[in-house]
């Protein structure tokens, strides 16, 4: 069913609401934690001391300031180079004599200007909404403090350009005091602008000169007091400019994120949504674009068997570790994933843990690869021109609630014995700036070569300290960085003033010409392996359709043979039949011979004259005769005449009847002969294929060996899709050598932007994809896409893999799914939940605000997974027993042993399969689940009662009649 446009907006902004009341929280008790964060030290007032009350103690209106107050007279030289009117000995001395002032190091202070306490607020809030937070399903910090607002200044105490943050929280806890309505807060954003205007001016005080001047204490707690009473906060909340931090670097230090890290993205799809242009997979996701006809994967086999045909295998695959190949149902989820998600959308994949997610999606990163190392090789020449290709439309991004969801696949893609079967990586010798890749490993030194890197596959970015440390060893490291690797690629004779470092010791540069050369030797090996791996490919289709052709012979068989001897029959009875009308026309001439006798013998013997004229009686009994015969001879004449006819038509009806039977006999033999030689084909596509041959029987055997199969997973085509894969990264190897000229200055731009350098220029969508060209996928939290791709529009990012996506609260995901073009949403709803930090009855106000309900569309009971499930059209339903309770007809109990079989099911080890179930009323308007059940898998099939006992303990109530379980690729329900 689809959800209109009115009903996603009152979600996103119900969304947004409770992001408004989700502060950042700091660290601690007290404003330590917070300096040493920022990499920064408290320095509340101008001291020389390095520690001590006089640094930490809260400042007061006429303390002195930490940096210098100038006078009219001084500030003319501000704003560029040092001037004669700004004299030196007013910098403070951690600045260095000698440099310009836009080069040097300088002093930056972080003004906290006001905060509340977190404990309190939150206690506070809640007794507001007349709530109780779950220990179980809310996690909120209640230590530290929620910085209400902060403003950086520069050494002079001259406010930063845009450097005023707002806190969400202590706008909108004003406003729930003032106005007693969770109402309007979703327009935050709104109000945040007018909030910055009002205060950057105030912030922003000129002298009589017309020139900005120092802020002094006074200033900023004026500012404050103002800040505390517009945003609404109690008086026993208040905490004025409790510290300033003193920072010191070349850049200003970024603007301080004091609100969800969310609402940004959500209102961008907000307005989307407000002017029709939600598209893709934001739309799917958000119920806009519902599925069509989804079906049931565990029941219509046939369908299941059309998804598993080999024209939708990817051609290439990746080698994991024992070579071992996809099983039944993780191939059908890839070739569907490839399939449907060729241009765009939404593809979800549930699964409990090891049963192969993470596997199944290396197998979508090898397709990834192998499909740009198809356009790369149609360049032929990529040190003179890169082409036409978006770079980005290949880009793959794992996302995740935490770290250590993503973690699985960045830090695990480039290790050795984690990652590739040992004959790809240590006797096929596959490389891909491995030396690089081991360095950022950070592993000791006598760490096994199993256990180091084989490529520069994956990056773990996502936020400011990841990226720091990434692009230090894997750019900037003088041993082992690219930068430099690059560099004496692009100009290998130029003079330098440091020796080589190790990456180029152990892996010397190409010079040019023989980058050329290894360009082209390469990407012919490449388009031999593709090639490959299309006729094989195309080989198993071509048997596949022998199977489809074998069975339909085996099945005209016997109506063939039966017509052919219905047509002997009929043949042999027409032979009698005409043998019969032959022998009755010999007959009739035999008859009329003796007639012809008889009459002639009589008019041979005429009467006399006499007996004619007197008509004796002689003469009469003479005549009467003659006339008889010749009557008789009359009729016989007719007889003889049909008798022909009827031969005629005996013959025809004969030798119709022989040429159907030639016919008939001819295409027996046919058929026959084509199950020969089909059959010997079978034989042949056996041997090669081995167990992954799926036979005659293979469609109906049982659901444990059925689902444990790998149909056309084997022999020569899994040897060549791997082949392939070896031969896509090193295509992409070289492609990158040849083309570096032309490459190095986008990642020079990517590399200095992710760092955090303030004045780099921003990448373009280009620089990127030639970033994602070299490191195929990046892994980042939710949490951080915004930031990281906030120059990134909607469907511009190629690729979205979202783990562990049933730890993920629904609204997470909605900017990274926003910002791709494909969404690979894939996770088990059942293990951990989405935690929030809005207990449930706030959650049920703030929706209820808004005109909806919130059970469809918030955490813990929702995830990323339950709403990407609902896009789903390839589903899967399990059967369940029910009865009746006696008080109410309406209502059922949940035989145990029917939901014990659906868990059985799903205890399969190496299949996707999930374990929850929902109960939905058929009655309500709404699909608002009555009851939610969930329970921990059992560890083998023969005790599935034990898995059981979540379900049972909720099942008590009062439930409508069940009909189904969704689970596998969709949503896992029983409607009633």
């Amino acid at each position: 069913m689809s959800t209109s446009a009115e009903t996603v907006r009152s979600v996103l902004r119900s969304w947004i609401a409770c992001e408004v009341l989700s502060p950042q929280i700091t660290k601690g008790n007290g404003w330590s934690d917070l300096a040493c964060d920022r990499g920064g030290q408290i320095r509340n007032r101008k001291t020389d001391a390095h520690d001590g009350p006089t640094l930490w103690q809260p400042p007061q209106d006429g303390d002195p300031t930490p940096w210098p107050i100038l006078t009219e007279g001084q500030r003319g030289g501000q704003g560029g180079t040092q001037g004669p009117e700004s004299p030196s000995d007013l910098l403070p001395t951690v600045i260095e004599a000698g440099n310009l002032p836009d080069r040097r190091r300088r002093p930056w202070y972080s003004i906290i200007l006001a905060a509340m306490p977190a404990r309190e607020s939150f206690k506070r809030l809640d007794e507001f909404f007349a709530d109780e937070a779950d220990e179980d399903q809310t996690s909120r910090p209640l230590s530290g403090y929620v910085v209400a607002a902060s403003v950086t200044l520069d050494e002079w105490g001259i406010i930063v350009p845009d450097s005023l943050a707002i806190s969400s929280f202590c706008w909108g806890f004003g406003r729930l005091s003032t106005d007693g309505t969770p109402d309007g807060l979703s327009d935050w954003l709104t109000e945040e602008r007018g909030l910055k205007l009002q205060f950057a001016d105030l912030l922003s005080p000129r002298g009589s000169d017309g020139q900005p001047r120092s802020l002094s204490w006074a200033d900023l707690r004026g500012v404050s007091r103002a800040l505390v009473t517009e945003l609404g906060i109690p008086d026993d909340l208040q905490i004025l400019t409790p510290c300033v931090i003193e920072m010191v670097s070349r850049d200003p230090p970024a603007t301080d994120i004091l609100s969800s890290f969310y609402l940004s993205d959500l209102s961008r799809v907000l307005n989307d949504i407000e002017t029709g242009t939600a598209t893709g997979a934001a739309a799917s996701y958000l119920g806009l674009d519902p599925p069509t006809a989804p079906w049931d994967c565990l029941s219509d086999r046939l369908k299941l068997s059309q998804l598993l045909e080999p024209d939708l295998f990817p051609l290439g695959r990746w080698p994991g570790n024992g070579l071992h190949p996809l099983t039944l149902l993780q191939q059908a989820a890839v070739n569907a994933i490839v399939r449907d998600l060729s241009v765009n959308g939404l593809a979800a994949v549930n699964g409990p843990p090891g049963t192969g997610k993470t596997t199944l999606l290396r197998d979508v990163v090898a397709h990834v690869i192998i499909t740009r190392a198809e356009h790369l090789a149609a360049i032929a020449c990529p040190w003179d021109d890169l082409g036409n290709i978006d770079l980005t439309d290949f880009a793959i991004v794992v996302a995740s609630s935490n770290n250590a969801a993503v973690e699985n696949i960045s830090l695990e893609l480039p290790v050795r014995e984690k990652a590739l079967d040992p004959s790809i990586w240590n006797e096929g010798g596959l490389d891909y700036f491995g030396h690089t890749a081991t360095a950022l490993l950070n592993l000791p030194k006598d760490a096994r070569d199993a256990q180091r890197a084989w490529g520069l596959i994956a990056a773990r970015l996502g936020n400011a300290d990841n990226r720091r440390h990434f692009l230090e060893k894997f750019w900037w490291d003088t041993d082992w960085g690219l930068n430099d690797w690059f560099n004496r690629i692009v100009s290998p004779d130029l003079p330098r003033p440091h020796p080589p470092g190790k990456l180029a010791q152990l892996d010397p540069p190409l010079r040019p010409p023989q980058a050329k050369q290894a360009w082209k030797k390469t990407r012919a090996e490449f388009l031999r392996a593709l090639a490959t791996c299309r006729r094989l490919r195309a080989e198993l289709a071509d048997i596949a359709k022998t199977d489809e052709s074998l069975r339909c012979c085996e099945t005209r068989l016997p109506g063939i043979r039966a017509e052919a001897l219905r047509t002997q029959y009929d043949l042999k009875s027409a032979r009698k039949a005409l043998s019969a009308a032959q022998h009755h026309h010999a007959e009739l001439l035999a008859e009329e011979g003796t007639l012809n006798i008889r009459l002639a013998a009589l008019t041979t013997i005429q009467p006399s004259w006499f007996s004619r004229h007197l008509k004796t009686p002689s003469w009469r009994t003479h005549e009467t005769a003659i006339r008889r015969l010749v009557d008789e001879l009359g009729d016989l004449t007719q007889a003889l005449k049909l008798a022909r006819i009827n031969i005629t038509a005996a013959k025809d009806e004969e030798e119709r009847l022989a040429r159907s039977c030639a016919a008939i006999e001819a295409q027996l033999k046919g058929v026959e002969d084509e199950i020969v030689v089909l059959r010997h084909k079978r034989i042949e596509a056996g041997e090669d294929l081995g167990n992954s041959y799926p036979g005659p029987e293979f469609w109906s055997q049982p659901d444990d060996s059925f689902y444990r199969s790998s149909p056309w997973n084997g022999g020569r085509f899994k040897a060549a899709r791997d082949a392939l894969f070896m031969a896509a990264i090193r295509l992409q190897r070289a492609f990158i050598v040849a083309g570096a000229s032309k490459l190095k200055p986008s990642l020079n731009i990517t590399a200095k932007a992710a760092s955090g350098n303030q004045n780099a220029p921003r990448p373009t969508a280009r620089d990127w994809g030639v970033f994602f060209l070299l490191v195929p996928v990046v892994s980042t939290t939710f949490a951080s896409v915004g930031r990281m791709f906030q120059d990134f529009g909607a469907g511009s990012i190629g690729w979205l893999m979202i783990d562990e996506a049933g730890q993920a609260a629904p609204h997470q995901a909605v900017g990274a799914i926003w910002r791709a073009r494909r969404t690979v949403v894939i996770g088990d709803p059942l293990q951990i939940e989405p935690i929030t930090s809005i207990p449930p009855r706030t959650m049920r106000l703030i929706f209820k605000s808004e005109g909806i309900d919130p059970v469809p569309w918030s955490a813990p009971r929702d995830s990323v997974q339950t709403l990407a499930d609902r896009a789903s059209q390839i589903q899967g339903r399990f059967p369940l027993e029910d009865g009746s309770e006696e008080n109410d007809p309406r209502t059922t109990g949940i035989p145990c042993w029917s939901i014990a079989d659906a868990i059985s099911r799903c205890s399969i080890s190496q299949t996707v399969l999930p374990m929850r179930v929902e109960w939905f009323s058929r009655q309500s308007p709404v699909r608002q689940p009555l009851v939610t059940c969930s329970a921990a898998r059992p560890r083998s099939m023969s005790t599935p009662h034990r898995a059981t006992r979540g379900f049972t303990k909720k099942a008590n109530s009062s439930l409508a009649r069940s009909r189904s379980f969704v689970t596998v690729f969709g949503i896992r329900r029983i409607f009633m």
